[in-house]
């Protein structure tokens, strides 16, 4: 039997210098999507993207071929290579990974702000995070 493939879709509204930020997860298979918004207690964006993709794939009940798709690429070469010792966001990043390793997943990074279509898709998810109230 083969690995499932799922997409997940991550976007995070944060304005400095708040502590928290709005984050939708959508999680999209065969079609079927379900989306998630909660507030992250972070800092900065690029580490509310990493904790909010975490959250995303610990919700995962089954091993699966991950696809992420976040709005921009929070440390792919750190997640992809493991090369750089460091990254500001390592510590996330670690939590990210230890995620994936104990779920049995793979990942597929996918930065949305290299493609016109991804782009779009994360201006729709961002309109959906400012009409929503917390």
């Amino acid at each position: 039997m083969s690995m499932m493939e799922i997409d997940i879709f991550v976007r995070v509204l944060q304005k400095a210098p708040a502590i928290s930020g709005k984050a939708v997860v959508i999680h999209r298979y065969k079609g079927i999507s379900k989306e998630t918004y909660f507030t992250c207690l972070e800092r900065t964006q690029n580490r509310s993207i990493i904790l909010a993709s975490k959250i995303a794939i610990e919700s995962l009940s089954y091993s699966c071929k991950v696809n992420l798709h976040t709005q921009n690429n929070f440390g792919f070469s750190y997640m992809s290579e493991r090369k750089h010792k460091k990254w500001v966001n390592r510590d996330v990043g670690d939590q990210l990974s230890e995620a994936i390793e104990k779920g049995g997943h793979t990942l597929n990074l996918i930065d949305c702000s290299a493609t016109e279509e991804g782009k779009k898709y994360q201006q729709a998810l961002a309109q959906r995070l400012r009409n929503r109230i917390f």
